[in-house]
Order: C-alpha cells, then structure tokens, then sequence
C-alpha cells in the first residue's frame, strides 16, 4: 500500500512539472533588414503544430521546453530554435539565393521554380553577357540550355544567330523563336545590347507556349532588361578590348605544283599542257592576305537608382567588331531608359525605350569565284599572280580572266547594311480594392533598315563588264501590340487553397514599306549611289499588311503548396488566313507535385527536392508570308492582241481559301531533383512534339497552269530528352567550384508530306544535295556511294545500288548523310578563390553530318583553279592506293558527282571559354571611391578536337534554312577571340 501510494504521488509531480514546462511563446519574424515577414512558418519540428506570421511577423504558439522550432518562409533560410526558458523571441531570416534565383519570368507573369508545372529554363545575371563579346544575346544561350541549338553558320562580324528549340516544325515558314523583350513582341533582337539584358527565359513546352497561341510553335524567349533598385543609386562602366582571329586556314598547292597539277589534269585527258606566263615569278598566299587580326571594342556606361515611388536605368553603348576579312565589320550604338513609378496609390507605370542603330559591312561569300565569292578566291585563285601589280591593278587568274582575285573582290565591291531601330513599351497597373490588377500595355517595334551595294566601274571583272553598278535597298518595319489583362489571385481556403486567374487580349498589326533600285553604268567610282548611273535595270516597291487578334484566359490551382495545376486557352485570328480558317484555338493543360513535402518523404535528410511535372497542349505557326491564301496576278506579261503585242498582268498563285495554321502538339513529361540542401540540382525532361497541316507547296497538275500551290498536306515529329545539372561541388569562405552541365538529344521524322519528295541545297556542277522525304529527318544528304578509288584506272567506284551494271541518277542514289546532330553537350566550370575567378566552359556536338562543298572546288583537279595539297596524293599509275582520284580536266568521268566522297563528320568538341578574372576586395576599391572593380581576360573558341576538314565544323552556307541546312561553300571563317577588359560600379 505504502509503495502504490508512494508511486502515484511520484506520477503527479511528474505531471505537474511537465506542465509548468509548457508556455506560450510569443515572436516576431523579420528580414534581414529589419522588415516583418508575412506568411512565414512557425512549426514544432517532427509535429503538426504551427501557426504563420502576421502582416507585422508576429506570432504566438504553445511550446514546452526542449522542444525545436522551424522558421521558414519562401525566399529565406528555414531556421531551428531550441526552447529554454524563452517567452518571447525575434527570428531574423537569412534571403535564400538560390531561392530568390527561382523567381521565373512566364507568359504575362511570373512563377516560382517550386510552382512551375511547364517546362522553363533561365539565364540570368553574370550568365549572359558578363565579360563576354557577344553582339547578339542569343549566343547567351549556347550550351547554357538543354534543348536548344544555337546556329551560328559563319564568323561574318554581327553574322545573326539563329535558335532551334527542340527541332525544326516547320518546311515552309520560319523556324525562330518568338522574341519578347520587356513585353514587346520583337521581330528580331538586332539592336539589343546584350549588356542591358537582366534575365532570359525560354518557354520550351505547349504548356508554356500557348499562352502566345498561333506564334509560340517554335518557343518562346523572355527578355528582361535591367531596371533601378530601390534606395541604391549605382553608375556603372564597362569595357572590353580584343582581338579576333581566324581559327584555321587550309593548306593549298604553291605555284610550281600548281602548274604541276594542272598540267596533270590536263594530259590525262589528251589536251595541252600550260605554262606559268610570270615564269614563276609569284607564289602568293592569298589566304595570308585575305585574312588578318581584327580588333573588338565595347565601351557602356549605366546608371540606375530608385525610391520608395519607383526606380531607373539609363544606359548607353557602343560596340565595334572589324572583321578578319578586310571592309568587313559590325557596329552598334545602343540607348536605353526604362522606369518604374507609383504616380499614386494602386496605380503603376512602366516604361521601357531601346534605341539603337547598326552597321553591318559584309563580303559575297558562300559563292563560286565566278560569282563573286571571297573565301572561295583565296582558296582557288592560283598563287602564280601577284596580289597588286605595279599600276596598282589586282591580276586576276591569267586562265580564267573572270576570276578575280580576292583582294579585288573586298575592294571594288561595298555592301553595307544600316538599321535604326525602336523598341518602346507603356504599361499601366491598376490594383483595384479586392487586390484585381488591371493591366494595359501599349508597345511598338520600329526599325528603318537601308541596304547598300556598290561595283566600281574598274578593280573587278564584273565592275568592267557592267561599268559600274550600285544598288539601294529599303525596308520599314512596324509593328505595334496592345494588350490587356486582367488578373486575380486569391485563397478562398487559407493556407489550404490558391486559385489565380488572368484574362487578356491582344491586337496587334504589322506593316512592311520596301524598294529596291538598281542601276548600271557609272562615268567613274567617286560617287557610290544610284543616281550617276545611266542605266536603270530595275526600280521596286512593296507594302505588306497583316493583323492579329487575340484573347485568352488562363487559371492556376495550387493545394497545400505542393500540387499545382494549370490551364490556358487562347483563341487567335490572324489576317495571313482565308475567312474560312481564320480562328483558332490554342489549349493546354499542365501540373506539377512536389513528392519530397509529402510526409513519407519529409524525413529523408538528403533529398531537398523531389517534383513530377507533366504538361501537354497545342500551339500555332504563321510565320511564312503574306497573301498566300490568296490568288495573285503579276505584271509585265506580254500577250497578243489583234496582232499586236500589249502587256498584261498574269496569274501566278492559284488561291486557296481553306489555309490554315500550322499546328504544334505537344507532351512534356519532366523531374525536378535537389540533392544534399540543394548542391545537386538536376533536371530531366522528355517531349514528344506532332506538327500537323504542315504548309508545303504541293505539286499541280500541269493543265492547272501552276506549277504548284501552298497547302496544308504535311506532318512533322520531334522526340527527345534534355538533361542538366547545376552542382555546388566545394563551398568554403576562400573556395568555391561550381559545375553546370546539360545534355540533349532530338530526334526528327517527317511523317507525312502528301508523298513528294523536297530537294533543295544546290551546289554548283553537282544538281540540289539536299532531300526531304517522308518517315526520315530533315537534314539528309542525298548523293551517290563512294566505294573508293579504282586501282586499275584511277576514278572513283560508286556503288551500284540496283545491281542493273549502270551508274545512274534515278536508280543508284541514296541518303548519304544528315545535318542534324545526334546529341550535345555542355559543361561550364567555374572556380572562384579569394577574389580570383576562373570559367572553363566546352560545348560538344556529336554526329552532325557536313556537305563539304568547299573540298569539292579544292579537290576536283577539274579547271584552272587552285587546290588543296591533298590533290598531291592523287591516283598515277605509280600512285595506285590512294583516296583521290585521277587528275582529269573538265571530269569527263564524273569523279566529283555528290556522293559520300564529300560527306563529312561535323562532330566537335570546342573549349568556348577560358576566362580569368580578379574582384579586387572593397577595402581597396573604396579608397578609389568605387564600390566594385573587376579585371578579366578571356579567350573564346581556343581550341577544337575535330575530324572535319574544313575552316571549322560550325558552319552553313544557308544559315538556319530548315531545307538544306550543314553546307559548306566558301562560307566566311569563324574566329578566335582574346579579350580584356574591366567592370566598375560607384
């Protein structure tokens, strides 16, 4: 009895104790700054009990002793606070940057990267341009993205670079990006100075894209420029000064076995043989003196600041690149203000202004000499000529008098192209009392661009025959946008529920004014304009007019914070359509659920992340001209009437009235992973992407009187997946190195174009080597079989496909190659330790094919041409194992017909950046009365492990043309680059 009594007595003290232990804890959870933090999360670890912040930070909650606290709240560092004896306390939150860096610019909007259910990537800060030469920003993107291939088809100085996201969709019409900058719908980003760019988001999915409707099917790009901080006002100056030099030059035959050569060529088909007319007086390199080491130059001033009513950014900048080709070059003068400002309450203007004017100087290439092509002159104007003769005239080739030599080409011919362009944007936000934001933007894009070419009436052949030509040309582009939305977001279940609904419209209208001149016959050069000439060959104007309207409405759900939802639908009308199939319809639907905050994964200590998302939805295409669904008469046609000749008008497009979009469906299926507090970030994305009611121009019988007419008969598929992984791989006060690294790989199928066949890629003496059929990717080479060299007669063997014993074009041709990479990869590592700063950054494409047509004129052993040293190994009967065939004048036996001899891998691997930088520390640079001071050098593009022959495998003659893409014809060099430079805030 004495023991039970004694046992209770024990159990109530107990108890007694352990509630006087509990009490009730007041707070207060504020930033850094001193400033409250609503919404945050005060919860007893490993419990369901918690309460959140007020609009002040202040909390109350039951808490015993022992117990731990966990303050977090989105942006900031979750802290852990042990209970003692406290019975009030004041949290101060640490900002998150990785956290603050997931803030995501989206269509009308933005995101957080937790919230996200559609498929985005951001570049941003020292990302995109920092202490890098780029003219344009989307070389920002090369190999910092998966699922995105940036073109750059030569080194041309400003040479515009073209983006593929997630392949080609389309045959006919334009495959590039949408381009938004600040909210205004960019034609193009020519005169953006990449160094005011703040962000860039790239919308790669249908659920992210269709918000845009009919002009998001090849993606969309986000452009944020910089604006003012509040309370920080800040001047910057930036620059940098360098030099360009071309990568690799290409070994040729000097003068002796020039003639050697030729002379070969020419016995073993029974003509003549040559003599050197300067006796061998010459042996010009013409590549050395074509080529030279360019400067680069960037100079930008910037000044920003802001208050509690609103903030500013005002820059200014110049940037000039001169070619490695001499006459060559690129400058642009760039200004911009934008600003920000609460004129009252609940009512917010912001203005965005970029002006700027450009100068491009270029050269004829990726053209025969015959026709003018620079590159293909230094390589095949033979060395037996002097460059400049002593009456300061420029030989040209003694066989071939109408194939100038490069140094005349450069200079008896200017092309120069001049654009001045605007991007301006207002936008007015009205916050009504129930917090419904009320939007509404105007924008424009004005740019007037004039084209300049002149022929001196002396330095070239075609200046002699023609006695001079000029041409003038002028395009006025304007577009202007006005869009309103309306948006409300709201929690109709704290804490619990989150619905946020948009609702917009936009219009939009485009014109184009152009006129073209062109004239011959100049008395002399000293006036380089149309008007000296007395010979008018042609005078031409055009205007183009279309319009789009629009409206469209999105909704998105979140649950507890970790499954999220969302739906758009947008109905477009464009002008570019028939009445019939003016409208559509754009939906998509896409969610997302973050696995790793459900609580059979809370306690896994080193999974930070785990989110599913998946989305899937359609888009649109009218990017391919004007007036197509029309029928169309052109003039100057000459008929006969009552036995006399009169001129008419005749028609040259057949109308169709049911034309109608391209349409782009697609899935998106990916998984968000962050590993060990967030040190490994990894993203894994897989898509299927069907173009339908593909625009072609379908073939017609020939008694419609048409050769043929533009319908929607064709299907295009893309598949792939995308990997990237961002890693914090050491961290320490003095050492940091960090990794990115991405992966991507897509696969392209025509599926379905009515059963005809496309060819295109023309290539001189060897018929279109390009082709487009169904169930293959673009991209394919089409060509004869290469078996080798006979060693019995020296001409290469063909494969004889159909076994029939004739080498034929119908019948013994076949795919010999594709364009298009299998897969690319990118790696940037960067290492900062006690201020210095080193980036080592390489990019690798792999299985890409390349036309190499260039070889092909350096290697027919066919004219008066000069050629590459390989030639030297040419079949003789003492010679008999080689890959080079005989040397025969003319090809009598078609050695040089297309064919796999010319096919090449453009497999590569490239060291893109090599940058090493030093912060100097601030108690240094304050002295000097400058808040931040970097030094930096960098090289770009310094080296290439590669198996292709040529300058270098990034290349194509025909730029990003979906048709026949991966061409190399004389195509202008790509470049080196070594910079320095520095960057300084006050």
């Amino acid at each position: 009895m004495s023991k039970t009594f004694i046992f209770i007595l024990y159990f109530l003290s107990i108890s007694s104790l352990l509630q006087a232990q509990e009490l009730l804890l007041s707070g207060k959870v504020l930033g850094e700054t001193s400033t409250p933090i609503l919404g945050a999360t005060i919860l007893v670890k490993n419990t369901s009990r918690g309460v959140t912040s007020d609009f002040d930070g202040n909390f109350s909650l039951k808490v015993s002793k022992g117990e731990t606290l966990v303050v977090s709240s989105v942006g900031f560092e979750a802290q852990e606070i042990l209970i003692t004896n406290q019975s009030s306390i004041e949290v101060i939150l640490i900002e998150d940057i990785l956290s603050l860096k997931e803030v995501v610019i989206i269509g009308y909007g933005t995101s957080t990267k937790k919230s996200l259910t559609s498929s985005v990537s951001v570049v941003e800060g020292e990302d995109i341009v920092d202490d890098k030469p780029f003219t344009n920003i989307e070389n920002s993107l090369q190999g910092k993205i998966s699922g995105i291939q940036v073109i750059n088809p030569s080194g041309s100085p400003g040479q515009s670079t073209a983006i593929r996201i997630r392949g080609a969709i389309s045959l006919l019409g334009n495959s590039d990006p949408l381009y938004i900058i600040d909210g205004i719908q960019a034609q193009n980003t020519e005169g953006l100075n990449p160094r005011d760019v703040e962000s860039i988001s790239v919308l790669k999915d249908a659920s992210a894209t269709s918000i845009y409707g009919a002009q998001a099917a090849n993606g969309v790009v986000l452009i944020t420029t910089k604006r003012g901080e509040k309370g920080k006002s800040m001047l910057r100056f930036s620059s940098f000064l360098g030099v360009n030099e071309v990568v690799n030059t290409l070994d040729l035959l000097n003068s002796e076995q020039f003639i050697n050569v030729l002379n070969t060529s020419r016995a073993n088909v029974g003509l003549p043989l040559v003599a050197d007319p300067n006796n061998f007086a010459f042996n010009s390199d013409f590549q050395r003196e074509l080529y030279d080491p360019a400067t680069v130059q960037n100079y930008e001033v910037s000044f920003s600041g802001g208050d509690n009513n609103g903030n500013y950014y005002i820059s200014g900048g110049l940037q000039d690149e001169q070619g490695t080709i001499e006459t060559t070059g690129f400058q642009r003068y760039s200004l911009r203000f934008n600003q920000d400002r609460e004129v009252f309450k609940n009512l917010k203007v912001k203005s965005s202004v970029g002006l700027s004017r450009t100068n491009f100087n270029v050269i004829n290439d990726n053209q025969r000499v015959n026709q003018g092509g620079v590159v293909l002159s230094a390589l095949q104007t033979p060395p037996i000529i002097g460059i400049i003769d002593d009456n300061g005239n420029f030989p040209s080739n003694p066989f071939q008098p109408g194939f100038d030599n490069p140094i005349a080409l450069v200079r008896g011919e200017d092309r120069e192209f001049v654009t001045s362009k605007v991007l301006a944007n207002l936008n007015l936000g009205y916050t009504l009392p129930a917090g419904i934001l009320i939007n509404s933007a105007f924008s424009i894009d004005y740019s007037q661009s004039k084209f300049n070419r002149f022929v001196d009436p002396f330095t070239t052949s075609n200046g002699r025959a023609t006695n001079g030509q000029a041409e003038t040309a002028t395009f006025q582009n304007t577009i202007w946008l006005w869009e309103n939305t309306v948006n409300y977001n709201f929690s109709p279940v704290k804490d619990k529920i989150n619905l946020d609904f948009l609702l917009g419209t936009s219009i939009q209208e485009r014109r184009d004014d152009n006129t073209r001149i062109l004239g011959n016959n100049f008395l002399n050069g000293s006036i380089t304009t149309v008007n000296p000439a007395t010979e008018i060959l042609a005078t031409e104007e055009s205007i183009f007019e279309n319009s789009n309207n629009s409206i469209f409405f999105r909704t998105k759900i979140s649950y507890l914070d970790r499954y999220f939802i969302e739906s758009t639908i947008r109905r477009d009308g464009s002008s570019r359509f028939g009445p019939s199939n003016r409208f559509a319809v754009f939906p998509s639907f896409s969610g997302s659920w973050i696995a790793s905050d459900e609580k059979f994964l809370q306690e896994v200590s080193w999974l930070s992340r785990l989110k599913f998302r998946i989305g899937y939805g359609f888009t649109g295409n009218q990017n391919f001209g004007n007036n197509r669904f029309q029928a169309l008469f052109s003039p100057n046609s000459n008929y006969v009437v009552n036995g006399q000749v009169v001129t008419g008008v005749f028609p040259s497009q057949v109308a169709n009235a049911n034309l109608k979009w391209e349409s782009t469906e697609q899935t998106n299926f990916g998984i968000d992973l962050s590993l060990f507090k967030n040190r490994f970030n990894i993203t894994f994305e897989t898509y299927l992407k069907n173009t339908t009611d593909l625009l072609i121009n379908n073939p017609l019988p020939i008694t419609t009187g048409f050769d043929n007419a533009t319908q929607n008969i064709g299907s295009i598929e893309n598949r792939g997946i995308e990997l990237a992984l961002d890693a914090v791989l050491l961290d320490t006060d003095d050492l940091s190195i960090n990794l990115n690294a991405n992966y991507t790989r897509n696969v392209n199928e025509v599926t379905n174009i009515g059963g005809q066949i496309i060819t295109s890629g023309s290539v001189s003496d060897q018929g279109e080597v390009t082709r487009i059929e169904e169930e293959q990717p673009v991209g394919n080479f089409f060509g004869f079989v290469s078996e080798g060299v006979d060693p019995e007669t020296g001409n290469i063997i063909f494969s004889d496909l159909n076994g029939d014993g004739i080498i034929d074009d119908n019948n013994d041709r076949t795919i010999i190659g594709n364009a298009l990479p299998d897969f690319s990869w990118a790696t940037t590592t960067t290492i900062n330790y006690k201020g210095f700063e080193l980036i080592v950054f390489f990019q690798g494409v792999e299985g890409q094919d390349i036309y190499n047509a260039t070889r092909l004129e350096l290697e027919n052993q066919s004219g008066f041409t000069n050629q590459s040293t390989t030639v030297l190994n040419a079949w003789t009967p003492d010679n008999p194992n080689t890959d080079i065939p005989r040397a025969a004048f003319g090809d009598p036996d078609g050695n040089n017909r297309a064919s796999t001899r010319w096919v090449e891998d453009g497999s590569f691997i490239k060291l893109r950046e090599l940058t090493l930088g030093y912060n100097f520390p601030k108690k240094w640079t304050q002295k000097l009365g400058i808040n931040n001071l970097k030094l930096f050098m960098q090289g770009r593009n310094l080296a290439t492990w590669t198996n292709y022959s040529g300058y270098d495998p990034e290349v194509s003659r025909d730029g990003s043309n979906v048709l026949s893409s991966g061409i190399d014809f004389g195509t202008y060099p790509q470049v080196r680059t070594f910079i320095g430079g520095l960057n300084m805030t006050f």
